[in-house]
C-alpha cells in the first residue's frame, strides 16, 4: 500500500513539474496576419524602422505565426543582440490593429522577445530550423 501511495505522488510530482517547466507560450492577436517585417536589431525596447525583408504569403506568415505562438518562455539566459526586429502587423475589417514588435535571435535555437519586455521564448528546433530556411532563401537577405 505504501508503495502504492509513494508512487501516485511521484507521478503528481512529475505531472506538476513537467506543466511547469513548459512555461507560458507567445501570444498573438487571432486576426489574420498581414505581414511581417524584417529588420536588423538596433536597440533594445525599439523597433529598426528600415525593413530588408517583408513577409506576406499566406505560408509564409503561418510558419511566423506557428513559430511565434509555440515559442515557450525560457529561463536561458541571452549573452548577445538581438540579431533581427520582426514588426508583425494584422488584417482587420474593424479598423487599425496594433503592430507586435518582437526582437529575435537567429541560429541554431530562435529566440524572441516582446519589443519592451523582459521575457525570452525559445521556438522549438523544429520552427528553428524552419525559420533560418526561410531567412536564408529570401531575396535580399
Amino acid at each position: 500500500m505504501r508503495w502504492r501511495i509513494g508512487m501516485f505522488v511521484l507521478l503528481i510530482a512529475m505531472g506538476v513539474v513537467g506543466c511547469t517547466s513548459l512555461g507560458e507560450q507567445m501570444d498573438l492577436l487571432d486576426e489574420p496576419l498581414r505581414e511581417v517585417k524584417v529588420s536588423y536589431f538596433e536597440n533594445y525596447g525599439g523597433m529598426n524602422e528600415e525593413t530588408f525583408l517583408s513577409f506576406d504569403s499566406a505560408e509564409d506568415l503561418e510558419l511566423f505565426r506557428e513559430a511565434i505562438t509555440t515559442a515557450v518562455q525560457s529561463s536561458a539566459e541571452i549573452s548577445s543582440d538581438p540579431d533581427y526586429d520582426l514588426q508583425v502587423t494584422y488584417n482587420s475589417n474593424d479598423g487599425e490593429l496594433p503592430t507586435h514588435g518582437i526582437h529575435m535571435w537567429a541560429g541554431e535555437a530562435v529566440t524572441f522577445l516582446y519589443i519592451a519586455d523582459e521575457d525570452v521564448y525559445a521556438a522549438t528546433p523544429q520552427m528553428s530550423k524552419k525559420l533560418n530556411d526561410l531567412l536564408k532563401k529570401a531575396p535580399n537577405s
